[in-house]
């Protein structure tokens, strides 16, 4: 994946790509939430991890991309806002998905913030839950 490509899909899941029409829109990691429409993606949680892996570097420049801090913080914060008691997917989600969102919420923030520290961390938690998803099947 190239650094353009993975920009591109960011933005996608975050919901700030203007193209709203777009399928990778409405079947992002925001989208499928906002209506829900009745499942939540590990697929698309891995397509963030993914995409953070190809832009590491970006994370440790003086000066960072907006749009870059501005989709993962969006996605960050609205999964958090929206999972919380009297959020917009309150008595929607079962317990058992609000959980996995804020585990995947959780592992990308680590993730982000380990970037933008330089420090070597940054995939520990995401490789944890891929081993243990590896596991369980």
């Amino acid at each position: 994946m190239k650094k353009e490509d993975a920009r591109s899909i960011l933005s996608y899941h975050s919901g700030r790509n203007p193209d709203i029409d777009n399928d990778r829109w409405r079947n992002g990691y925001l989208g499928i939430l906002r209506p829900y429409r009745g499942k939540i993606s590990v697929e698309n949680f891995i397509e963030i991890m993914e995409c953070l892996n190809v832009l590491k570097d970006e994370f440790q420049k003086t000066e960072i991309n907006r749009e870059l801090i501005a989709d993962v913080n969006g996605i960050i914060h609205y999964s958090n806002m929206w999972t919380e008691k009297d959020g917009m997917l309150d008595g929607i989600l079962s317990e058992e998905q609000v959980n996995l969102i804020r585990k995947w919420t959780a592992i990308i923030s680590y993730c982000v913030i380990c970037l933008l520290e330089n420090n070597d961390e940054a995939f520990y938690e995401y490789e944890d839950y891929i081993q243990e998803l590896k596991e369980n099947q």
